[in-house]
């Protein structure tokens, strides 16, 4: 076989040569088949058709039932509106003979004479005959009962339509059934009087005239003909479609696709028989569809003997697809199967795989060599790319240690100690890294971490370089922007440090919050050039991180001495008004006792726990009881110590815990009453003061002046002798004996 094909130079045949051939086959075995085509096509069209005359056909039916079913609506509701008959449906006039009389004759001649009703009776809520029609046509032969007076529906079939009615609370009700084999339809109308049920109007509808004529015409035309299908199973159709319809409605689902889907034309099976049947749901009853349907009409005998006439061809053809398709197979389909397994090992990671016909001289020989090509490209790319997201976790690694520490640490050495560290573990190029800060006076940047022997070595010996100095630091201290010496051989600012000789390259960041510039990261390598700008960009943001760090580890040093400065001054504040408040009481000291005396001394346990500020428990005594003392705490400063003396069976540190939460309580409630008693005192004191000026200013002479104010402020104070001298400068002086004015009160 490979002599056959290499023998008319197949194998080197292109791709665009091969499919012109392969076309060129097609082509004729389409010549061969095109009288088979058009017989289906013939059939095809004959069924497209039929279709859509079913698709004309069936909505104009339709549509003429829902005119006709409109009408009747219309004309009921036109009557139940007319006020002549309208008042007569009140439950309080049912039973009158002339109300009777009056509706018999309104059903006879508004609605039984348009020939659309067969019979049309009013019933009450309970199912029973208010009132009927007087005219009926072909009552007796159609087996139609004439209903009088007062009979009783409810429990009758008919009043199933008046049921499901009242159970869908609808207006108006169309009911369409098989009564005694007959087909019956019916219509409820709801009766009501300012918003109450009042009765229901039930009419049998004239089905032949509404529908069956309908469903009849032009039937003849493609044997098509025309029923309604219910939900429940039902079939009506004309005379003479009985059978026909209910065989028919078992064959398809066409009743529930009309209920679903409202219209379509679908084919089925009867009896052997293909059929196509349009259906379109009745009026949005949503419980009756029209079906009109007919069969497909096909020659099935001229059919078969065309298929017999034409088996040799369709063999040959079989035969030569099939030696087409081995062909194709072998030159095209084999080769891209192999090709498409390459790609597949490609996929799962094998760049290793072997690929085969890349020694062929046509397209699929190309395409294999193109395809190993590009599979060495996509190994390097690969290499690459995992190479770059090992670099990217590790700098977000380095960035989430480094947001970590500045969430976490508060102590601002062991923030940086940590964070250089971190880069030099971190980035493998980088073997010394450190970080400066700006002093106070903005004059040098001092070096405040450093890392390995090298930097303990720079720290011990406080090495600093000044802002603006010819040097990597100095430049990025005072000009804020990231310095790199990528080749320090070459560079102008680097400057060589004794302690870093293996230094190849050098690159600082500043650290800055928002314009100031409070100090910079400066890391080394011993490579040349290894400083790139994706590393660049991660250092910089490890140094926004870095300068927050410090400023939030800066200001919380400064709140936390803050609180001490406070919380110092609150214990120094409430001493002295404690000390304030005894040298006001005139003692030094206040106590209380209570209890009986024991005799006990527990004053040094006293003086221990204020000595201390922690509770003292003293030895059992020989009354077997259990002194201690627990001192008075409030705002950090001791005011004294509450002593007890228990029973050594009741003591526990249950009584312990209890007495030091009250003495807590009590230290509260005793500030209280000293803050209470110095504003009552302050109280006292401007109410003093604002009743002498209020006297003195009732007096207008200087004499009661004086000798009012001498009074009143010796009574204030309590003081035996007040005395108020007034006198001019020289007379204070001693130079003049006149001009001195004396006034005392003796109390």
């Amino acid at each position: 076989m490979n002599t056959f094909w290499r023998r008319f130079g197949i194998p080197s045949w292109s791709i665009r040569t091969r499919l012109l051939v392969g076309f060129s086959i097609v082509a004729f075995l389409t010549l061969v088949l095109v009288l088979f085509n058009i017989q289906r096509a013939v059939r095809a069209e004959s069924e497209r058709s039929l279709r859509q005359f079913l698709s004309d056909e069936g909505p104009e039916r339709t549509q003429i039932i829902e005119a006709n079913l409109n009408q009747v609506e219309r004309l009921i509701e036109e009557f139940s509106n007319d006020s002549l008959y309208n008042s007569l449906f009140s439950p309080s006039l049912t039973g009158r003979t002339s109300v009777v009389s009056i509706l018999a004759e309104g059903f006879d001649n508004e609605l039984i004479n348009s020939n659309l009703f067969r019979e049309v009776v009013l019933l009450d809520e309970n199912g029973l005959v208010a009132a009927s029609n007087n005219t009926f046509e072909s009552a007796d032969s159609e087996g139609i009962p004439r209903y009088e007076y007062g009979t009783n529906l409810s429990e009758n079939l008919l009043y199933q339509s008046v049921r499901l009615a009242i159970a869908q609370d609808l207006e108006f009700y169309l009911d369409l059934r098989i009564i005694d084999g007959n087909p019956i339809g019916y219509i409820v109308r709801t009766l009501d009087l300012r918003s109450n049920v009042t009765g229901y109007l039930l009419a049998e509808l004239n089905i032949d005239v509404l529908i069956f004529d309908i469903l009849l015409d032009e039937a003849q035309f493609r044997n098509t003909y025309s029923y309604i299908a219910t939900l429940d199973g039902e079939v009506l159709a004309p005379v003479g479609f009985e059978e026909q319809a209910r065989q028919s409605a078992v064959s398809h689902n066409l009743t529930q696709l009309g209920i679903q889907q409202q219209s379509g034309v679908e084919s089925y099976q009867i009896n052997g028989t293909t059929y196509a049947g349009y259906y379109q749901e009745l009026a949005d009853t949503n419980r009756f569809v029209i079906i009109t349907e007919a069969p497909i009409s096909i020659g099935q005998l001229e059919t078969t003997h065309f298929l017999l006439s034409t088996a040799p061809l369709l063999l040959f053809v079989i035969i030569v697809i099939g030696i087409a398709t081995y062909i194709g197979y072998r030159q095209i389909t084999l080769p891209l199967q192999r090709l498409e397994n390459n790609i597949y090992t490609l996929q799962n990671g094998d760049y290793t795989s072997k690929v085969n016909d890349t020694n062929r001289d046509d397209e699929i020989g190309s395409l294999a060599r193109t395809f190993m090509t590009t599979r060495q490209q996509i190994a390097e790319l690969v290499d690459d790319l995992q190479e770059r997201i090992t670099v990217g976790v590790r700098d977000l690694d380095a960035t989430r240690e480094v947001s970590r520490f500045a969430a976490t640490q508060r102590d601002l050495q062991l923030l940086m100690n940590n964070v250089v560290n971190l880069i030099t573990d971190k980035f493998p190029n980088i073997y010394h890294a450190q970080i400066f800060l700006i002093d106070d006076d903005h004059v040098y940047a001092v070096l405040r971490a450093s890392t390995g022997e090298a930097g303990q070595k720079l720290l011990k010996r406080g090495h600093r370089l000044g802002v603006g100095t010819v040097s990597v630091i100095g430049q990025v201290t005072e000009e804020g922007r990231v310095i790199a010496a990528r080749d320090i051989a070459a560079s102008d600012v680097h400057r060589k440090n004794e302690f870093l000789p293996e230094t190849r390259s050098e690159l600082a960041i500043p650290l800055s919050l928002g314009e100031e510039i409070i100090g910079a990261l400066d890391v080394q390598s011993k490579e040349s050039n290894t400083f790139d700008e994706a590393q660049i960009s991660i250092l910089q943001t490890m140094s926004d991180q870095i300068a927050i760090a410090i400023e939030n580890a800066r200001l919380y040093e400064e709140s936390i001495q803050r609180l001490e400065e406070i919380a110092t001054s609150n214990q120094q504040e409430t001493a002295r008004a404690w000390n304030t408040y005894m040298q006001a009481r005139r003692r030094t000291n206040l106590g209380s006792e209570y209890g009986i005396n024991t005799d006990t001394d527990t004053d040094d346990l006293g003086e221990v726990a204020i000595k201390t500020g922690e509770t003292a428990i003293g030895e059992i005594t020989t009354n077997n009881t259990v002194p201690f003392a627990v001192p008075i705490h409030f705002r950090g400063q001791v005011l004294g110590a509450a002593q007890w003396e228990l029973p050594a069976k009741d003591f526990d540190d249950e009584k312990i815990l209890l007495a030091e939460e009250l003495v807590n309580r009590l230290a509260l409630s005793l500030d209280n009453a000293r803050l209470f008693q110095e504003s009552r005192r302050a109280v006292n004191r401007e109410r003093i003061v604002n009743e002498i000026t209020a006297r003195l200013t009732e007096q207008s002479d200087i004499e009661d002046i004086l000798q009012t104010a001498v009074r009143e402020v010796g009574q204030a104070l309590r003081v035996p002798q007040v005395s108020i001298n007034l006198g001019t400068q020289e007379n204070a002086n001693g130079s003049n004996g006149t001009g001195q004015h004396n006034i005392e009160d003796n109390l």
